[in-house]
C-alpha cells in the first residue's frame, strides 16, 4: 500500500474516509509535520495507490498496514483518522491488528448503525446506475455559510473525488455494510480516543459519537456549534489546535499506563 512519510518526531498515522481523497488533508498534515513523522495511507483506488482486482476486504487492510506500520512506524504511533477512516482505527484496534498510542476521530463514525448502511446501499446503487451522485455528496460535507465564503474549497474537493473510480467507492461501501456490529467491542479499545464532530454533521451524526461515549473506556468528545462534517476546513484552527493536543496527550502517557477508572469519559460542547 502507498504510504508517504514526512517531517520528523513522533509517528502519526493518517486514515482518510471514504470518499475523500488523501490530498484533501494536505494542509493538516503539512501543520502536523512541522513537529511530527506523519505518515499518509493511501488506500486502494484513492490518491497514488492504485485500485485492485476483487472485492475490499477490511481484514487484509488492516493486515497490510500493520505490517508496514511495523516498519515506518517501530516505536508506537498515533492515529487520526477522518469520517470512516476513523472507523478503520478503531475497528483495527478492536481486533488487536495494532495498539495505537491514541485514535482522533474527525467526524467520527466510530460504530456502524443500519440507517449507515441504508443511506450506502443507495449511494451504491446510484453508483451501478451511473447516475451522478458526487455534486448533492459535497454540497452536503460543508455548511451553506462556509460554500459561499469559500466556493474554492467544495469545488477542490468535487475535482479530486471525481478522480476516484465508481467502482472503488461502490466497494468500500460494500465491505462496510458487510461488516458485523462490533458496538459491544468498543469497550476493548484500551487506548484513549478522542472524538470531534460537527454539531451539523448528517453524514457522521454525533448521536453515534455519544452512543459509543457509554462503551469507550478511555473517550473524550467534542461537538462544534455550526460546522458540518469536514472540520479540518470550517473549524480549521481550533481543530487544529485540538488536534495537537490530543497528540500531546497520547505523547506523554505512552508507557505510563492509566488506569481505565481514572479516565472518566465526559462530552464538551463548543
Amino acid at each position: 500500500m502507498h504510504i508517504e512519510s514526512y517531517g520528523r518526531g513522533a509517528d502519526v498515522v493518517i486514515l482518510n474516509g471514504v470518499r475523500q481523497q488523501p490530498q484533501d488533508l494536505e494542509d493538516l498534515v503539512s501543520a502536523l509535520a512541522a513537529a511530527r513523522r506523519v505518515h499518509v495511507v493511501h488506500s486502494p483506488g484513492y490518491g497514488r495507490e492504485p485500485a485492485r482486482l476483487g472485492r475490499h476486504d477490511l481484514d487484509a487492510f488492516e493486515d497490510e498496514l500493520r505490517l508496514q506500520l511495523r516498519a515506518l512506524a517501530p516505536r508506537g504511533f498515533s492515529v487520526l483518522g477522518v469520517g470512516c477512516g476513523s472507523y478503520r482505527a478503531i475497528r483495527a484496534t478492536q481486533r488487536g491488528s495494532w495498539t495505537p498510542r491514541g485514535i482522533i476521530a474527525l467526524g467520527p463514525v466510530p460504530l456502524l448503525v443500519e440507517t449507515m448502511r441504508d443511506a450506502w446501499r443507495a449511494v451504491v446503487a446510484a453508483l451501478e446506475a451511473e447516475a451522478d451522485v458526487w455534486p448533492r455528496f459535497v454540497a452536503g460535507l460543508f455548511t451553506h455559510d462556509f460554500s459561499a465564503s469559500y466556493p474554492t474549497v467544495p469545488a477542490a474537493y468535487l475535482s479530486q473525488l471525481r478522480a476516484v473510480s465508481r467502482e472503488t467507492v461502490a466497494d468500500e461501501l460494500r465491505a462496510l455494510m458487510r461488516d458485523r456490529d462490533r458496538s459491544a467491542q468498543l469497550r476493548d479499545v484500551r487506548c484513549p480516543v478522542y472524538m470531534r464532530v460537527g454539531e451539523q454533521d448528517a453524514h457522521a451524526p454525533h448521536t453515534l459519537a455519544l452512543r459509543a461515549m457509554k462503551s469507550l473506556p478511555r473517550a473524550r468528545l467534542d461537538v462544534v456549534a455550526d460546522v458540518e462534517h469536514l472540520l479540518h476546513h470550517e473549524d480549521r484552527e481550533a481543530t487544529l489546535r485540538a488536534v495537537l493536543e490530543a497528540l500531546q496527550h497520547f505523547e506523554s502517557e505512552a508507557g505510563r499506563p492509566v488506569p481505565v477508572e481514572a479516565c472518566v469519559p465526559r462530552a464538551a460542547a463548543q
